[in-house]
C-alpha cells in the first residue's frame, strides 16, 4: 500500500508544470505552434497531385473527386444523365415482348411468388415506358396490389408510374387512379401512407395529365394545408403540376395568377393530338432501299 502511495506522488510530481521533466499530452496536429504541424507523408503527396491535376485538368478531372458521390450526382445533372438500356432498346419486337410477359404473369398468377411477379412487373414496365407500349390488360391486373397493406408496395407504385407514358388512354389510368385514392388517400391511414399515395398519383400523372378527374383532383390537392409536412408538399407539387400542364381542371382560386394566364394564350393538348402532323413512317426509306437493292441485284426482295 505504501509502494503504490509513492509511485502515485512521484507520477503526480512528473505530471506538475512545475516539475522540469513536465510536456504536454498534445499531439502534432492539435499543437498550437504552426511549425511543428506535420502531416502525414502519404496525405502531402495526394494533396501535391491533386493540386497539379487541378492546375492542369480543372476541378472534375481530380481522381480524388471523381469517386466522390456528391460530384458524380453534380456531373450527371450537368449533363443531362439518361438511363441508358440497350439490351432493351434493342429489342426486336417489344410489343410481342411485352404481350408474353403479361400472358405469362396471368397464367402464372397463382404459382409465381409475389418476388417473381415482381421482377416481372419491374421489366414490363420499363418496356412499355420505353418503347410507349399499348398492354392496356397490366393496369387491371395491377388493381389487385393497390393496397396500403400490400408487400412491397412502394416497388409496385413505382412500377406502375414508370408504365404510363403519352400514348397510354386515359380510361385505363383512371381506375388506378382512383384505387389509389381510395386506398392511399384518406383520413384512417397514416401521414405516410398518404404521401406516398400522393407522389404516385402525381407520378402518373406527370406522364398523362388527361389521367386525372376534376372532383378527385380537388381532394387531393386539399391536403396542402395538412399539419404533415410530407403530406404537405406531396399535395403542392401536385397542385404545381396541373398548374403547368393543365390549370384548367383546377379551380379559379387554386389556379394562380400565370397559370389563368396561360389559359387565355393557349391550352393543353387533347389526348390524341399533336402539334405536328407525321410526315413520314419510321424505317419506310431504309427498307424501300433495301428492296431496290434486292431488285437491282436480281433477287426478290425479302
Amino acid at each position: 500500500m505504501r509502494a503504490t502511495m509513492m509511485y502515485v506522488h512521484d507520477l503526480q510530481i512528473r505530471l506538475s508544470p512545475q516539475s522540469a521533466s513536465y510536456r504536454p499530452l498534445t499531439s502534432n496536429l492539435s499543437s498550437t505552434n504552426a511549425k511543428s504541424r506535420k502531416k502525414p507523408a502519404a496525405v502531402t503527396r495526394k494533396c501535391a497531385r491533386c493540386s497539379r491535376q487541378r492546375a492542369k485538368f480543372g476541378r472534375f478531372y481530380l481522381s480524388c473527386d471523381r469517386y466522390n458521390p456528391y460530384f458524380q450526382k453534380r456531373k450527371r445533372k450537368d449533363a443531362g444523365f439518361t438511363a441508358n438500356f440497350p439490351a432493351l432498346q434493342l429489342l426486336h419486337d417489344p410489343q410481342t415482348f411485352g404481350e408474353k410477359l403479361y400472358d405469362l404473369l396471368q397464367r402464372y398468377d397463382t404459382r409465381f411468388s409475389l418476388d417473381h411477379k415482381i421482377l416481372i412487373i419491374q421489366l414490363m414496365a420499363r418496356v412499355t415506358a420505353l418503347h410507349q407500349l399499348s398492354i392496356l390488360g397490366f393496369y387491371t391486373y395491377v388493381l389487385k396490389y393497390l393496397t396500403h397493406h400490400q408487400l412491397r408496395a412502394p416497388t409496385i407504385l413505382a412500377s406502375l408510374a414508370e408504365s404510363a407514358h403519352a400514348l397510354t388512354p386515359p380510361d385505363v389510368l383512371i381506375p388506378a387512379i382512383r384505387k389509389l385514392a381510395h386506398e392511399f388517400v384518406h383520413p384512417g391511414v397514416g401521414p405516410e401512407v398518404i404521401a406516398a399515395g400522393l407522389n404516385a398519383i402525381r407520378e402518373i400523372c406527370r406522364r398523362q395529365p388527361w389521367a386525372m378527374e376534376d372532383d378527385l383532383l380537388g381532394d387531393l390537392v386539399a391536403y396542402r394545408k395538412s399539419r404533415d409536412k410530407g403530406v404537405m408538399v406531396a399535395a403542392r407539387g401536385l397542385l404545381q403540376l396541373y398548374r403547368e400542364v393543365n390549370p384548367a381542371m383546377l379551380k379559379r382560386r387554386e389556379r394562380g395568377k400565370l397559370a389563368s394566364m396561360g389559359i387565355k394564350d393557349n391550352g393543353p393538348t387533347p389526348f390524341g393530338y399533336v402539334d405536328k402532323p407525321a410526315e413520314d413512317i419510321e424505317g419506310l426509306v431504309v427498307s424501300l432501299f433495301l428492296s431496290v437493292s434486292w431488285i437491282g441485284l436480281g433477287y426478290a426482295p425479302p
